[in-house]
Protein backbone atom coordinates (compact mmCIF):
# COMPACT_ATOMS: atom_id res chain seq x y z
CA UNK A 1 0.00 0.00 0.00
CA UNK A 2 1.74 3.62 -1.07
CA UNK A 3 0.50 4.84 2.02
CA UNK A 4 2.28 2.75 4.18
CA UNK A 5 5.44 2.74 2.14
CA UNK A 6 5.36 6.28 1.87
CA UNK A 7 4.65 7.03 5.73
CA UNK A 8 6.97 4.28 6.65
CA UNK A 9 9.72 6.22 4.60
CA UNK A 10 9.24 9.58 5.95
CA UNK A 11 9.39 7.59 9.81
CA UNK A 12 12.64 5.72 8.69
CA UNK A 13 13.96 8.97 7.51
CA UNK A 14 13.08 10.36 10.62
CA UNK A 15 15.07 7.91 12.82
CA UNK A 16 18.05 8.22 10.97
CA UNK A 17 18.05 12.00 11.28
CA UNK A 18 17.52 11.80 15.59
CA UNK A 19 20.04 9.39 15.27
CA UNK A 20 22.58 12.00 13.44
CA UNK A 21 20.98 15.03 15.92
CA UNK A 22 23.05 15.21 19.13
CA UNK A 23 20.86 18.14 20.21
CA UNK A 24 17.23 15.93 20.09
CA UNK A 25 19.07 13.13 21.55
CA UNK A 26 19.95 15.03 24.37
CA UNK A 27 16.68 16.39 24.49
CA UNK A 28 15.35 13.06 24.77
CA UNK A 29 17.59 11.88 27.58
CA UNK A 30 17.24 15.36 29.84
CA UNK A 31 13.03 14.75 29.26
CA UNK A 32 13.75 11.09 31.08
CA UNK A 33 15.51 12.52 33.79
CA UNK A 34 13.82 15.11 34.70
CA UNK A 35 10.30 12.90 34.77
CA UNK A 36 12.53 10.82 36.56
CA UNK A 37 13.51 12.67 39.60
CA UNK A 38 9.96 14.40 39.39
CA UNK A 39 8.35 10.70 40.11
CA UNK A 40 11.03 10.25 42.63
CA UNK A 41 10.37 13.24 44.43
CA UNK A 42 6.84 12.90 44.55
CA UNK A 43 6.68 9.22 45.46
CA UNK A 44 9.09 10.27 48.90
CA UNK A 45 6.94 13.25 49.54
CA UNK A 46 3.20 11.66 49.53
CA UNK A 47 4.53 8.37 50.67
CA UNK A 48 3.01 6.37 47.91
CA UNK A 49 3.00 6.53 44.01
CA UNK A 50 0.82 9.38 43.22
CA UNK A 51 -0.51 8.48 39.66
CA UNK A 52 -2.80 11.40 38.84
CA UNK A 53 0.26 14.07 40.41
CA UNK A 54 3.13 12.54 38.55
CA UNK A 55 1.32 12.20 35.33
CA UNK A 56 -0.19 16.15 35.65
CA UNK A 57 3.65 16.78 36.04
CA UNK A 58 4.46 15.09 33.11
CA UNK A 59 2.07 16.99 30.83
CA UNK A 60 3.40 20.11 32.43
CA UNK A 61 6.94 18.87 31.46
CA UNK A 62 5.55 18.21 27.80
CA UNK A 63 4.79 22.05 27.90
CA UNK A 64 8.72 22.66 27.34
CA UNK A 65 9.35 20.08 25.45
CA UNK A 66 6.98 18.97 22.31
CA UNK A 67 8.40 22.75 21.11
CA UNK A 68 11.82 21.19 20.29
CA UNK A 69 10.62 18.00 18.89
CA UNK A 70 7.87 19.42 17.19
CA UNK A 71 9.50 22.65 15.47
CA UNK A 72 12.61 20.61 13.39
CA UNK A 73 9.64 18.33 11.91
CA UNK A 74 8.66 20.12 8.57
CA UNK A 75 9.98 23.99 9.07
CA UNK A 76 12.96 22.54 8.69
CA UNK A 77 12.91 21.04 5.24
CA UNK A 78 11.11 24.03 3.91
CA UNK A 79 14.60 25.79 5.14
CA UNK A 80 16.86 23.37 3.60
CA UNK A 81 14.63 23.27 0.79
CA UNK A 82 14.28 19.13 1.18
CA UNK A 83 10.33 19.56 1.20
CA UNK A 84 10.80 20.64 -2.58
CA UNK A 85 12.59 17.22 -3.31
CA UNK A 86 10.44 14.91 -1.25
CA UNK A 87 6.98 16.38 -2.84
CA UNK A 88 8.82 16.29 -6.59
CA UNK A 89 9.32 12.24 -5.35
CA UNK A 90 5.77 11.97 -5.84
CA UNK A 91 4.84 11.52 -2.11
CA UNK A 92 1.64 12.90 -1.31
CA UNK A 93 1.82 16.21 1.73
CA UNK A 94 -0.69 13.95 3.49
CA UNK A 95 1.46 10.84 4.07
CA UNK A 96 4.73 13.08 4.35
CA UNK A 97 2.87 14.97 7.31
CA UNK A 98 1.39 11.55 8.89
CA UNK A 99 5.02 9.95 8.73
CA UNK A 100 6.01 13.42 10.54
CA UNK A 101 3.67 13.13 13.08
CA UNK A 102 4.32 8.99 13.76
CA UNK A 103 7.65 9.70 14.26
CA UNK A 104 7.11 12.18 16.98
CA UNK A 105 4.12 10.20 18.60
CA UNK A 106 6.19 7.23 18.31
CA UNK A 107 8.97 8.87 20.03
CA UNK A 108 6.49 9.47 22.89
CA UNK A 109 4.94 6.07 23.33
CA UNK A 110 8.34 4.76 24.21
CA UNK A 111 8.55 7.22 26.89
CA UNK A 112 5.09 6.58 28.20
CA UNK A 113 6.23 2.94 28.51
CA UNK A 114 9.09 4.03 30.03
CA UNK A 115 6.78 5.20 32.85
CA UNK A 116 4.82 2.41 33.28
CA UNK A 117 7.88 0.21 34.41
CA UNK A 118 8.57 3.01 37.28
CA UNK A 119 5.64 1.47 39.89
CA UNK A 120 7.42 -2.06 39.68
CA UNK A 121 10.76 -0.47 40.23
CA UNK A 122 9.50 0.94 43.19
CA UNK A 123 7.63 -1.91 44.21
CA UNK A 124 10.57 -3.99 43.92
CA UNK A 125 12.85 -2.30 46.08
CA UNK A 126 10.00 -0.63 48.53
CA UNK A 127 10.48 2.76 48.04
CA UNK A 128 6.72 3.09 48.71
CA UNK A 129 4.91 1.54 51.09
CA UNK A 130 1.42 1.77 49.51
CA UNK A 131 1.30 0.01 45.58
CA UNK A 132 0.16 2.15 42.67
CA UNK A 133 -3.28 1.11 41.66
CA UNK A 134 -1.99 -0.70 37.96
CA UNK A 135 -5.87 0.70 36.65
CA UNK A 136 -6.00 3.86 37.26
CA UNK A 137 -2.49 4.26 36.46
CA UNK A 138 -2.77 2.64 32.91
CA UNK A 139 -5.54 4.77 32.43
CA UNK A 140 -3.77 7.96 33.31
CA UNK A 141 -1.33 7.14 31.05
CA UNK A 142 -3.57 6.87 27.94
CA UNK A 143 -4.31 10.44 29.22
CA UNK A 144 -1.25 11.39 28.84
CA UNK A 145 -0.21 9.95 25.55
CA UNK A 146 -3.60 11.82 24.21
CA UNK A 147 -2.70 14.54 25.41
CA UNK A 148 1.10 14.52 24.13
CA UNK A 149 -0.41 13.58 21.21
CA UNK A 150 -3.07 16.65 20.84
CA UNK A 151 0.28 18.97 21.76
CA UNK A 152 2.79 16.51 19.38
CA UNK A 153 -0.20 17.43 16.62
CA UNK A 154 -0.32 20.98 17.17
CA UNK A 155 3.42 21.63 17.15
CA UNK A 156 3.53 19.56 13.59
CA UNK A 157 0.92 22.41 12.39
CA UNK A 158 2.24 25.32 13.25
CA UNK A 159 5.85 23.92 11.62
CA UNK A 160 3.93 23.27 8.65
CA UNK A 161 3.58 27.28 7.86
CA UNK A 162 7.03 28.22 9.58
CA UNK A 163 10.09 27.94 7.21
CA UNK A 164 12.36 28.88 10.28
CA UNK A 165 12.41 25.67 13.50
CA UNK A 166 12.74 28.46 15.99
CA UNK A 167 10.25 30.60 15.14
CA UNK A 168 7.62 27.27 15.32
CA UNK A 169 9.67 26.16 17.98
CA UNK A 170 8.33 29.99 19.74
CA UNK A 171 4.66 30.13 18.76
CA UNK A 172 4.28 26.42 19.56
CA UNK A 173 5.68 27.05 23.06
CA UNK A 174 3.32 30.86 23.04
CA UNK A 175 0.04 28.56 22.32
CA UNK A 176 0.87 25.98 24.38
CA UNK A 177 1.35 28.50 27.19
CA UNK A 178 -1.88 30.52 26.39
CA UNK A 179 -3.29 26.94 26.71
CA UNK A 180 -2.01 26.66 30.44
CA UNK A 181 -3.04 30.09 31.30
CA UNK A 182 -6.44 29.82 30.13
CA UNK A 183 -6.51 27.26 32.29
CA UNK A 184 -7.20 28.50 35.74
CA UNK A 185 -9.96 31.10 34.19
CA UNK A 186 -12.41 28.89 34.76
CA UNK A 187 -11.43 28.52 38.81
CA UNK A 188 -11.75 32.26 38.90
CA UNK A 189 -14.71 32.51 37.43
CA UNK A 190 -17.10 29.49 37.47
CA UNK A 191 -19.89 31.01 36.67
CA UNK A 192 -19.02 32.87 33.08
CA UNK A 193 -20.08 31.61 29.89
CA UNK A 194 -16.85 31.67 28.71
CA UNK A 195 -15.21 28.97 31.73
CA UNK A 196 -17.93 26.79 30.14
CA UNK A 197 -16.36 26.80 26.27
CA UNK A 198 -12.85 26.97 27.71
CA UNK A 199 -13.53 23.41 30.02
CA UNK A 200 -14.83 22.02 26.70
CA UNK A 201 -12.01 23.52 24.38
CA UNK A 202 -8.75 23.23 26.66
CA UNK A 203 -6.93 19.61 26.30
CA UNK A 204 -5.47 20.16 29.75
CA UNK A 205 -9.34 20.67 31.67
CA UNK A 206 -11.05 17.51 29.52
CA UNK A 207 -7.92 15.20 30.12
CA UNK A 208 -8.51 15.42 34.22
CA UNK A 209 -10.94 12.45 33.97
CA UNK A 210 -8.36 10.18 32.62
CA UNK A 211 -5.42 10.96 35.56
CA UNK A 212 -7.85 10.27 37.98
CA UNK A 213 -8.26 7.16 35.95
CA UNK A 214 -12.18 7.79 34.64
CA UNK A 215 -12.66 6.61 30.59
CA UNK A 216 -15.32 8.44 29.02
CA UNK A 217 -16.13 8.25 25.06
CA UNK A 218 -16.00 12.14 24.63
CA UNK A 219 -12.67 12.94 25.86
CA UNK A 220 -11.56 10.31 23.38
CA UNK A 221 -13.36 11.40 20.77
CA UNK A 222 -12.38 15.03 21.65
CA UNK A 223 -8.58 14.42 21.45
CA UNK A 224 -8.91 12.08 18.53
CA UNK A 225 -10.50 14.78 16.54
CA UNK A 226 -8.32 17.70 17.13
CA UNK A 227 -5.52 15.34 16.16
CA UNK A 228 -7.08 14.07 13.44
CA UNK A 229 -7.40 17.95 12.39
CA UNK A 230 -4.26 19.52 12.98
CA UNK A 231 -3.08 16.60 10.81
CA UNK A 232 -4.86 17.77 8.15
CA UNK A 233 -4.76 21.37 8.58
CA UNK A 234 -0.74 20.62 7.91
CA UNK A 235 -1.42 18.94 5.10
CA UNK A 236 -3.48 21.69 3.57
CA UNK A 237 -0.74 24.23 4.23
CA UNK A 238 2.13 21.56 2.83
CA UNK A 239 -0.16 20.94 -0.24
CA UNK A 240 -1.40 24.42 -0.81
CA UNK A 241 1.88 26.50 0.04
CA UNK A 242 4.20 24.43 -0.87
CA UNK A 243 7.82 25.32 -0.80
Amino acid sequence: MKMFRDVMSIFKREFLLFRKSTFLQSISVLFLLIAGYTFNSFSFYYGKIESYVFIKGLTRLGILFIPLFTMNSIAKDKLTGELEIIMASGMKPFHYVLGKFKFIQTQFLVFTIFFLIFPWIYKVFGFVKTPVQLDLYLIALLGYFLISSFYISLGVFISSFNHYPASAAGITLGMFLLCFFLETFPVFFPESGFSEVLKFLLPDIRVQNLLYGIITLSDIIYFSSFIITFIFGANLVVKWKKY
